[in-house]
């Protein structure tokens, strides 16, 4: 079915029109829950796909109006997108990659360090951690050219990107060294938004298991020092996040009081 006629089949479908109201060209969703489950059990990717790829044009050709830029930012947010996409298509990964690589060659996105972060974070998504790098790299290249000196973001991801790299690529000659400095991106990030860096410290329990028992003494000591003191931090700020995030938190005190445990055990 070509593009047109199964646009028209949709706009006609009258289970859709119980949740969509088309008028006027402009689409209203009449309730986000249905709209969420429409797109992540129906077969409307290349839809999405479409419609997305042409609206990121549509606005970097706007981008000097302060509201279509900031709609670019929510648009390459790759959280958003992938809200967007049936994550049950295997493919829906590379056709979000189609869209970061039509923005990335707009004008707007080619030093913008929030657009490269998110291309990074969604190569790790598919454990491409050599391209992430890269783009990375290229986020904190362009934050520091623009003289943006708000970093946490950047430093979460990085925090973030040692810890997988290092478990997927099961580097154990590199696991405690990665471990410090994912540590530090994580515990000294300066930002007030503090349960975005405390909710990759959930990495910390698949990392202890990989790799703990290859560290020495030392460095076994220096690592309970680390989840003491990140344990702390989250219990410091638990009670600032909101309902969700804080028994995301509880779960991870609990995690790092049992990793404590096991590590008193290991030393007797």
């Amino acid at each position: 079915m070509g593009k047109q006629a199964r646009t028209a089949s949709i706009l006609k479908n009258v289970q859709i029109n119980e949740f969509l109201d088309f008028d006027n060209n402009r689409l209203k969703l009449k309730s986000s829950v249905v709209a969420e489950y429409i797109l992540h059990n129906m077969d409307y990717n290349d839809d999405v796909e479409l419609i997305v790829s042409k609206i990121i044009l549509v606005l970097n050709a706007h981008n000097h109006i302060s509201r279509y830029e900031h709609m670019l930012r929510m648009i390459v947010s790759y959280s958003n997108l992938r809200m967007l996409f049936n994550r049950k298509e295997k493919s829906y990964s590379e056709r979000i990659t189609k869209i970061y690589e039509i923005a990335k060659s707009l004008e707007y996105f080619k030093e913008n360090p929030f657009f490269w972060l998110q291309y990074a974070i969604a190569k790790m998504e598919v454990h491409d951690y050599q391209a992430a790098q890269i783009y990375l790299d290229n986020a904190e290249s362009f934050r520091k050219k623009k003289h943006v000196t708000d970093s946490w973001q950047i430093d979460t991801i990085k925090g973030r990107f040692l810890l997988e790299k290092t478990m997927y690529d099961n580097n154990a000659k590199y696991a405690y060294e990665n471990f410090d400095m994912a540590y530090h991106y994580l515990h000294d990030n300066n930002t007030t938004d503090i349960q975005y860096p405390l909710r990759q410290v959930s990495l910390f329990d698949k990392y202890y298991r990989q790799f703990y028992d290859g560290f020495s003494n030392s460095e076994r000591n220096v690592f309970l020092m680390h989840c003491i003191d990140m344990q702390k931090l989250i219990k410091k700020n638990i009670s600032s996040v909101g309902k969700m995030n804080t028994r995301e938190l509880i779960r991870i005190d609990k995690m790092l009081t049992k990793i404590q445990n096991e590590m008193a055990k290991k030393s007797v």
